[in-house]
Parts: structure tokens; sequence; C-alpha cells
């Protein structure tokens, strides 16, 4: 009876193991789970051996040790344990089933000879394992004094990043955390190229790592790079807490969630400089800094008063298209031009979800309203638009005067054809504004850039958002729109410290750049002059200018009107037509409005 009761408990021990494990290996978070279902499985072949083991030492004595009580739980315990060393008395157990039904032995020998090959597997995968940490462990303790660059994760974007930061550095050692070999194609063609530059790998979390003793010399990064943000926030919260005294560390935290900047820039100050990259602000960022006039290129309607219309087209407003949104409705605060932009979703509230983010920007009060002195633009969210229907074609044949349009729908496939598909549509309205699709993939964006129909005649689709292109050394961790944002900043009046720790500094100087980057380079009302060259009517315009841009800029980032000052509620005296400021404020405009760069 307890050989049979013992053979069904086995079993039993065995399934609710495997479900364990399969839950394991399936949850979200796969790479933290990955290990524990690997010791889970062990754990059950274990238990399962142990229990058929137990049976035997009740039923024989063996060893000189006679069956039953403690002692058989003691050589249960033992004899497990032996199996997963390849020392495994399997015959002798496999003749010695006395009391078990003879319909059931068969199956019992052939379940305990599953066990007892599938023990030493486990403890051979331990092994590997082991001696592959202690590998990467040797290997990474006698690059001691070297820069260290550590991935959370080895994906296809920190795989980029890494290659260009060792493409311009030999010397510096590459780490990447959470790594775990598996058949999966694609994982191991990024290993392999991982392995290329000579990289390291650990399979533990980014956080069960210690780097204290590469904190003593050369510069140590982190790189949160993950696809789960609440992971993320975590590991950036927990190497904060552990490393943010060094003055050496950098902390980059790949995240466009509101917990990323709440969070991490929490104002508890820290040695450890901090950076959360909104990848798709960066993304923006690169682009205008890289061509700061492309927005106002193309452009063919006049406003009664003269000016030029930048005629703006978002279709999707996801990470990108909202960002896009935002940053157009400043950016185009320029002399001589009037900014119109029209977006378009699939999504029923698209409106109201912009309405809710920024809500005076979708104000009557300053939507479509010219007035001097204040920002001007004009934003229109058709909402419930899906691309590829006629209700789309319908509202695009209405742009006659469109300029400038980015597409940015989540997929590279799907942004490409509706590029083409709106390339035919405006070629119908005979205008010929400039289109981006955004496009991570390099290879495909390259062959964009000749794309033509079977005549010759070229598209014109533009790309942005290449993998190359955003994940490099020069955008991410040296970018000189940072060093001209951070003059920006300094010039009126902070300090560097304070650029860096809050994000708020951070992003309005580098807005602030980049529009004194597109006016020097328009040369519009002076800008591109030294400030002492500029003459009293150019200083007064270009304060007027500044004016607009800030409010139209705050606005973009959700701030309102009101009496008194109050950033936890998003709210500001100052934002408010430009004859009503003080000549203190006028004159702190006019300190970020005299920072030049080259062009």
């Amino acid at each position: 009876m307890t050989w049979n009761i013992c053979f069904f408990a086995s079993i039993a021990v065995f399934i609710a193991g495997v479900i364990w494990a399969v839950c394991l290996f399936r949850q979200k978070n796969k790479q933290n789970n990955d290990t524990l279902g690997f010791f889970v499985m062990a754990a059950t072949v274990f238990v399962s051996a142990a229990v058929m083991f137990f049976a035997f030492a009740l039923s024989n004595d063996y060893d000189g040790v006679t069956g039953g009580g403690i002692n058989s739980v003691f050589l249960a315990v033992r004899k497990a344990i032996g199996i997963f060393v390849v020392d495994g008395d399997f015959a002798f157990f496999a003749e010695n089933m006395e009391g078990m039904l003879p319909g059931l032995q068969p199956f019992a020998s052939a379940w305990m000879s599953i066990l007892v090959i599938a023990a030493p597997l486990f403890t051979f995968g331990f092994l590997l394992s082991f001696f592959k940490n202690l590998s990467s462990r040797i290997r990474f303790s006698i690059k001691r004094n070297a820069d260290v660059y550590v991935f959370s994760e080895l994906n296809e974007k920190s795989l980029v990043l890494a290659n260009d930061l060792k493409k311009n550095d030999a010397k510096r050692v590459i780490v990447f955390c959470d790594v775990f070999e598996n058949d999966d194609e694609r994982f191991g063609e990024l290993l392999a190229a991982a392995k290329k530059i000579d990289a390291i790998f650990f399979e533990q979390d980014i956080l069960d790592i210690s780097f204290d003793k590469h904190t003593k010399r050369g510069l140590l990064y982190f790189f949160i790079t993950g696809t789960d943000e609440t992971e993320n926030v975590n590991q950036a919260l927990g190497l904060i807490a552990r490393y943010g005294h060094y003055k050496n560390g950098h902390l980059y935290l790949f995240s466009d969630s509101i917990s990323g900047e709440v969070l991490l820039f929490s104002g508890k100050k820290t040695e450890m400089r901090i950076h959360r990259v909104n990848e798709s602000l960066a993304m923006i960022h690169n682009a205008l800094y890289q061509d700061p006039t492309v927005v106002f290129e193309n452009t063919s309607g006049v406003t009664p008063e003269g000016d030029k219309v930048i005629s703006a087209v978002l279709v999707g407003l996801g990470g990108y298209g909202m960002e896009s949104l935002k940053t157009l409705v400043w950016y185009g605060q320029m002399d001589g031009y009037r900014v119109k932009i029209n977006a378009f979703d699939k999504d029923e509230l698209a409106e109201d979800r912009v309405a809710f983010l920024c809500p005076e920007v979708m104000d009557g009060k300053y939507n479509h309203v010219y007035v001097p002195g204040e920002a001007c633009y004009g934003v229109d969210v058709h909402s419930d638009v899906e691309v590829g229907t006629k209700k789309f074609a319908d509202h695009i044949a209405q742009l006659k005067d469109a300029s400038f349009v980015l597409v940015s729908l989540g997929n590279d496939d799907l942004n490409i054809q509706t590029a083409v598909s709106l390339r035919i549509m405006f070629e119908r309205l005979h205008i010929h504004p400039t289109i981006y699709a955004v496009v991570y993939n390099d290879q495909l964006a390259e062959c964009l850039q000749d794309l033509t129909n079977y005549k010759g005649q070229p598209y014109n689709i533009r790309t942005i958002g290449g993998l190359k292109a955003s994940y490099s050394e020069n955008v991410i961790l040296h970018s000189a729109l940072e060093k001209d944002a951070l003059a920006i900043h300094l010039a009126y009046g902070d300090t560097e410290q304070n650029f860096y720790a809050h994000e708020y500094n951070y992003n309005s100087s580098t807005a602030s750049a980049l529009h004194n980057r597109a006016r020097a380079k328009l040369q519009v009302n002076g800008a591109h002059l030294p400030i002492e060259q500029r003459s009293e009517a150019q200083l007064k315009k270009l304060d007027d200018l500044e004016h607009r841009r800030w409010n139209a800029y705050m606005r973009s980032i959700g701030y309102v009107h009101a009496n008194a000052r109050n950033d936890l509620g998003k709210m500001h005296h100052n934002l408010s037509n430009f004859k009503d400021l003080t000549l203190e404020d006028i004159l702190k405009d006019r300190r970020v409005a005299s920072v030049r760069f080259d062009t």
C-alpha cells in the first residue's frame, strides 16, 4: 500500500511543480522568473524522487539502515541527493518494489528512471550557469578601473547603443544583465552580436549584481532599457538608492511614463547624474536639432496679416504623435509664420485626451485666436478617424495647404503604407508637403530614401526614429543639444546641478535652445546677431517672440493661467499677454534669447 501511495504522490508533486514552473515562465516579468522556474523544476524532481525513495526505505533495509521512522526520511533525502550527482542505485531499487501492485511496477520503474535521468541534467545546468557567471564575474573584476556601461537587459535598442559606445572607445566595458540563453532565433542573433563587442553577460537582475568595486575609478553608467515600465522604474530607484552618492555615476531610464518622471525627480538630491529619456520626445528634438527649419519649409498658405502658414498634419496620436503636437505648438511660434495643426487618430476620445493633457492649448480663448503679444496657434484634433478609410481621405482632401506631415501609427509597415497613400492624395491636390514616417528598422528606412513608383517617380518620404540615429552616444550621452540647453539654463542664472536634477529645467531649456537655433537659422528679428549688435527694436521684438514661445510651451506641458504660481497644480501667473509682463520678467526672457549657437 505504501508503494502505491508514494508512487501516485510522486506523480502529483511533479505535475504540481510543472504547472507552477510553466506559470512562472509565462508571466510578463519573465527574466526574473526564468531562474526561479529552473529551481522549481529541480526541487520538483528532488521531492518526487525523495517520495519514491521513502517508500523504498520503509520496506527495505538498505546500507545497514533499518526502514521505518526518521531513518526512512533521512535515507530518502540522502538517496534523492545522490541521483543529482549520478550516485543512484537504480537497478537495486527497481528490483525491490515489494508491496506494489504488479501492474504498477513497470510504470513505477519507468517513472523512477525518468527522475534518475532528469536530476543530473539539472545539476549540469546549474554547474554550467555557475561557471558561466563565474567567468563573467572574473572578467568583470579584472576591468575594475575601466569605464563601465551596464544595460538592464539585452534587446535591439540596448545593443545598438552598446555597439556605438564600443565603436567610439574599445576600452569600454559593456555589461548586459538578465541574459538567459534560449532557442529564440532573434535573441540568438542579438547574443551573437553582443559577443562580438566582447560584452559581459549576467543572468542576474541589475539590482542583484554589485558594482561597488567599479565606483572607485572610471565612470559607471546604468541604462534601464526594458519593456516593463514598472520594473524599469523599480530598477532605477534601486540603483539610485545604492549608488546615488557616487559622483561618477550616471543613470539613464528609458521611459515615457509619468511615474518615471515623478519618482526619479522627487527633489531628493543625489551625486549621481540622472536622466529620463523620453524616447518619443528625444527623437523629435534630435530631428529638429539636425534640421531646424524643416517645419517652416514648403509653406503655401498666407494669413491676411501676411504670415506664412505652417500647416502640419499628424497621423496618429500615440507617443510620437502627441509629443509632436505639443512640440509644434511652441516651435511654430515664429515671426513671419503662423502654425496650424490637424491631428488624426482612430480613438474616438482623442480630442478629449489632448484637452485633458493641454487644457489651454485647446481652450477657445487661445486656440485659433490671434492676439498680438500672445501665442497664436490653431489645433484641430479629428477623433475616430482611421487611416485607409474614405473618411480619412475626405479629411485630407480639405487640407489644400498642408506643408509638414508626420505619420506615427506604431507600426513600420503601416507608417510606410500610410505615408505612400498620403503622397498620392497630396499629388491629387497639387501640393508637395514634407512627409515623415516613423520607421525603427534602419534597413527599411535606408531603402525608403530611394522609393519610387514603377515609372521612377520618387515618393520623397523621409524617415525618423531609426535605431542607429536615435540610440547613439552623441544623441543619448553627449548630446550637442544638451550642451546648448545647459548654456540656456546657466544664462537664466541657475546652476548646472539644478539643470540635471529637475526634468522641468532640462526640458524647458532644451525647448529654448531648439527655438533659438531655429530663429538664428531663419534670421528672424536679428536673432542671428550677437546681442550687442541688435537694435532696440530687434530686442523688443525678440522679447515679444520669446514670451509667445514660452506661453505656448507652458500650455503644451499642461500649465494654465492663475493669479499666483503653483507648480504642483501647473498654474503660472505669467501665462498672459506680453504687455502685462513686468520689466524684470522681460529681462529674464532677454537673457535666454541672447544665447547664440552655431547653426
